[in-house]
């Protein structure tokens, strides 16, 4: 009995000794973060972006090379795999955003391949003085083992032509002279960009929205001319101007009532090489200049000597009213860029009063859209509205689609009015509008 109970304290004393000089079991070491941002809309230098443990620190492309913004960055748009389980942290050299991320959010979106997959914000961003940094984080892990990661709600070149398949399904949506049957007027350039990544040729869009079945009202049918996504990184004018389209084509009565006073010729997005390349104010092809300063001069843009020739061919050299649908790089309130003489119309009081939009009146640029084509030997615009919206933290697709919306039924509230107006003071408004463009 006693030696039995020996040989069992020997053999556990064997087996402990054996389990502490074995070498220890081999931890499964964890997978590798791997950065991406080849894919439509993708901006980051992703060889300058060092990895230190779950610490992050982002190397964003310097995508408006003029030359005081040389060194500053504004689109950040990338896809990082291996994060399932675990919660990286990013940091980005604050000082080097072109303009201010403070009390700003990024957003992402798990298995980004996935067309349904939802965008959510980031639960911490925090700008850290002290160091320089703007630093964003979950306090939750990844449930997917990739993510897309960008600064604002993305809008790519997949989407915008999504959108136009839609719009064209309806019996609103027509070609217009200068397009084809898709809708198309023509292709982009293209090319290489400065890592290699090439930029296929993209479609540059154009259509006509009306309803010419429908019953017309008053003697003459307004022209309105919508462009957006001259500035590629400006993608919250494109949600917003998605907002406004849709509505235009719906079934609701106020809709109905605008499509018959008034016919759209719409260019979705300007500088789809731009946009796909993950720029910001500048084109693929001219990195040094901005697009909307050269409507006037548009020979060294593909893009904007061809949709300039569109517009100008598809209205019959005129038009009644403009808008170019842009986006602001800060936390900052919605605003409309109008020249002062158009601070006060009808349109702008309908605006304000549904969102509490108002002007902010500037004398622009011979080159951006809403005076170059509101000279009457141009288009002979009667208004010209640059709508800027603002990436505020925290701001959804949804939201801004609903803003579009409003601008829409501000339209048809300010035409309304204007077709009441006897017939001599609308002449009056005209000749005005003609004087104040001259002089620009």
């Amino acid at each position: 009995m006693h030696q039995m109970k020996f040989r069992s304290v020997l053999s556990a004393a064997l087996f402990a000794l054996v389990l502490t000089l074995a070498p220890p079991a081999p931890c499964q070491a964890q997978t590798q973060y791997a950065l991406s941002e080849s894919f439509d809309g993708g901006a980051l230098d992703i060889e300058a972006t060092t990895i230190d443990g779950d610490v992050i620190h982002l190397a964003p492309r310097a995508t408006w090379t003029i030359h005081r913004y040389a060194n500053r960055f504004r689109w950040v748009n990338f896809r990082i795999s291996g994060v399932e389980g675990r919660t990286p942290e990013f940091r980005v050299t604050a000082s080097g955003f072109l303009g201010s991320l403070r009390g700003h959010r990024f957003l992402y979106r798990e298995n980004p391949t996935d067309p349904d997959s939802e965008w959510r914000f980031f639960d911490r961003g925090d700008v850290d003085r002290d160091n320089d940094l703007y630093i964003f984080t979950n306090d939750r892990p990844f449930a997917a083992d990739e993510v897309e990661v960008a600064w604002s709600v993305t809008y790519p070149v997949s989407r915008a032509s999504s959108l136009v398949e839609e719009l064209g399904r309806t019996r609103f949506v027509t070609p217009t002279p200068s397009s084809d049957d898709r809708l198309i007027v023509g292709k982009s350039l293209g090319g290489t960009d400065e890592f290699g990544r090439e930029i296929p040729q993209l479609p540059l869009y154009g259509f006509r929205l009306a309803d010419d079945e429908g019953p017309a009202e008053g003697a003459e049918r307004q022209t309105i001319v919508v462009i957006s996504g001259v500035h590629s990184s400006e993608t919250v004018g494109n949600h917003a101007l998605e907002g406004f389209l849709k509505f235009l084509v719906s079934d609701e009565p106020e809709a109905a009532r605008l499509r018959s006073i008034a016919e759209f010729f719409v260019y979705p997005l300007v500088d789809p090489d731009g946009r796909y390349g993950g720029r910001f104010r500048n084109s693929h092809e001219v990195p040094t200049e901005d697009m909307n300063r050269h409507w006037h001069q548009p020979e060294t843009f593909t893009n904007l000597r061809k949709l300039r020739q569109a517009i100008l061919t598809d209205t019959g050299g005129r038009a009644d009213i403009l808008f170019d649908f842009h986006g602001i790089s800060n936390q900052g309130n919605d605003f409309v860029f109008t020249l002062e003489a158009f601070a006060e119309t009808p349109f702008m009081q309908a605006l304000e009063a549904r969102t509490g939009i108002g002007p902010r009146p500037s004398d622009g640029h011979p080159g951006m859209a809403r005076i170059y084509f509101a000279r009457d030997d141009r288009l002979g615009l009667r208004e010209a509205y640059t709508p800027e919206f603002a990436p505020r933290s925290g701001r959804t697709s949804e939201e801004l689609q609903a803003i579009g919306r409003q601008y829409a039924l501000a339209l048809l509230d300010a035409l309304i009015e204007h077709q009441q107006r006897p017939a001599d003071e609308a002449e009056i408004e005209a000749d005005a509008a003609a004087e104040t463009i001259s002089s620009h």
